[in-house]
Formats: C-alpha cells, structure tokens, sequence
C-alpha cells in the first residue's frame, strides 16, 4: 500500500508543480504587461495570482510532509515512541464530572 501511496503522492505533487510554474508564468506576463485598460482588474489579477500560488506552495509542503513521514517514519511528526502529551492532557480532568453537569445546567 505504500509504494502505491507514495506513487499517488508524487505524481500530484508533479501535477501541483506544472499548475504552479503555469501560474507563476501568468503571474509574470501580468506583472510584465503594463498595458492594461483598467488597472483595478490588473491588481485583482495579480493578487489572484498570488493567492493561487501561495495555496499550491502549501498544498506541495503538505505532501512533501506526508512523504518524509512514509518514507522516514522514525523520523516523522508522528511521534512514534513518544508519550502522547496531547491525549493525556484531555483525559485528565481537576474537577469531577458531576461538577462540570451541575455547571452547565
């Protein structure tokens, strides 16, 4: 499963990468572009642009993350062999439930 996993991921990583050098191309040809009739809709080209690009950078960190866990998993973010501080916080209560019932009545 993971080899067919990790496939998948770089091969929409690869596509994400083609549709980022398109927008970053695009966001070139705006910026170089100085002749345009309503310069309102060339700033709201260019932040679009820049929002499109901003999201697909997110969206490649995101997966390189997911395959440095895979591949790397005692290395991951996981926390493999590590106590879970998160899920042990919210199991412990300082006050019994029936306080907190008697609260939210």
């Amino acid at each position: 499963m993971n080899r067919y996993l990790i496939h998948r991921l770089k091969k929409r990583k690869q596509d994400l990468a083609m549709t980022l050098a398109h927008i970053r191309q695009e966001q070139s040809e705006v910026e170089m572009n100085t002749e345009w009739k309503d310069l309102f809709a060339q700033r709201r080209r260019h932040t679009l642009l820049a929002d499109l690009s901003a999201w697909y950078d997110g969206k490649l960190k995101q997966i390189d993350n997911v395959l440095e866990r895979i591949t790397q998993p005692d290395k991951s973010a996981w926390g493999h062999g590590k106590p879970d501080k998160v899920r042990s916080h919210r199991y412990r209560s300082k006050e019994p439930f029936e306080t907190k019932l008697a609260r939210h009545k």
